[in-house]
């Protein structure tokens, strides 16, 4: 949704008004994870009877903490880095224009279908993935 939005809107209120939007939005957003993680659910308190709590339940916060942490600093990797670097990665090794089955593409384009390639895969492949790495056995924390 946010590539589509950003895409729409950038040639109407400039790339540096769009950033500062979607910095924004994501900044409530990570406010509102946070309250949202800091209340134990129902379930959490069944499982955790028997097991000691840390000071206001940081124990929780923490591990809430590890997961979104880690998952940022992955999609920021892969999504982030990776993709905004790969144009220029392809022309740094193959050039300016790249000659695939003796059809000539341009770098910038190479990208795109990559990129594109990835977004149309990512749904399918990360769920077999997911429930690959998981196992049988749903994972409790």
């Amino acid at each position: 949704m946010g590539m589509l939005v950003g895409g729409v809107l950038t040639p109407f209120l400039g790339l540096t008004w769009i950033s500062l939007s979607f910095g924004l939005v994501s900044g409530i957003g990570v406010v509102i994870l946070g309250v949202f993680f800091q209340n134990e659910t129902p379930l959490s308190k069944s499982k955790s009877k028997g097991r000691k709590k840390g000071v206001l339940g940081l124990d929780i916060l923490k591990n809430h903490a590890l997961i979104m942490s880690s998952g940022f600093f992955i999609t920021f990797i892969i999504q982030g880095v990776l993709m905004a670097t790969l144009s220029s990665l392809i022309i740094y090794h193959y050039g300016e224009d790249v000659e695939i089955l003796n059809v000539v593409i341009a770098a910038s384009a190479l990208s795109g279908v990559l990129q594109a390639l990835r977004w149309m895969w990512e749904p399918f492949l990360a769920t077999k993935v997911g429930l690959w790495s998981d196992g049988r056995e749903e994972s409790h924390f």
